[in-house]
């Protein structure tokens, strides 16, 4: 076994989920970015006020997103299946 297989194998998870983590937490940037900038404006020191848009933003990007995202693991998972022969 060479071990170049397996990290190539794990680069290759590391940037799938990369990939897929990436339209979430962009949505959380933006949406603590929005609330902070509207909290210093109105003068607001409550933290906790971040927590429901930001929970709000996550599920609607999962609800958007979630196909793909699920398609893209399904489809890794596979690739990955079909290369055990080659890496044993």
């Amino acid at each position: 076994m060479d071990e170049s297989l397996f990290i190539d194998l794990f680069r290759q998870y590391f940037y799938k989920a990369f990939e897929i983590m990436m339209p979430s937490l962009l949505a959380s940037l933006l949406i603590v970015l929005v609330v902070a900038v509207v909290m210093t404006v109105m003068s607001i020191q409550e933290q906790t006020l971040t927590f429901l848009p930001k929970l709000i933003g996550f599920v609607f990007v999962l609800a958007l997103m979630g196909p793909w995202m699920f398609d893209s693991l399904i489809t890794l998972i596979q690739d990955t299946w079909n290369r055990i022969p080659s890496l044993l």
